[in-house]
C-alpha cells in the first residue's frame, strides 16, 4: 500500500509492479488520484486520506506486506507509519525529509519499555 500519490508515488508503484508486486495507492486529491488510476489500469486507487486510521483500515492496511507513506508532510508520513508497525505490516517505510524528526524514527522497531 503507498500514501500519498506524488510522482515518487508513481515510480514505485512502476517498479513494483514490474517485480509482480501488487500494489494499491492512497491519494486525498481527486485530480492525483485520476491521473495514477488512468496510469495504472490494474491497480486499486482509493481517493482518500492516507492518513486517515479509519480509511487505512477499511482498505485492509492489517492484511498488506508492505506500506510506504509518499505525503508530503514529513510528520504524517511517521505516524501513519507507526500507526501501520502497530497494525501488523511488515515492511513499513515513511519518506521524511527533514533530518531533525530522524529521532522518531531510530527506535521505531523496538519495543517501547
Amino acid at each position: 500500500m503507498i500514501a500519498g500519490g506524488s510522482r515518487i508515488a508513481a515510480y514505485l508503484a512502476t517498479r513494483l509492479l514490474d517485480m509482480n508486486i501488487a500494489v494499491k495507492i492512497i491519494e486525498k486529491n481527486l485530480d492525483k488520484a485520476l491521473d495514477h488510476a488512468l496510469r495504472f489500469p490494474d491497480v486499486p486507487v482509493i481517493c482518500g486520506d492516507g492518513t486517515d486510521q479509519a480509511t487505512l483500515l477499511s482498505e485492509n492496511l492489517d492484511g498488506m506486506d508492505g506500506f510506504v507513506s509518499l505525503t508530503d508532510n514529513d510528520e504524517e508520513n511517521v505516524i501513519i507509519s507507526m500507526f501501520a508497525e502497530q497494525q501488523g505490516v511488515e515492511h513499513v517505510v515513511p519518506k521524511v525529509n527533514r533530518v531533525e524528526l530522524g529521532f522518531l524514527l531510530e527506535n521505531r522497531a523496538s519495543p517501547m519499555p
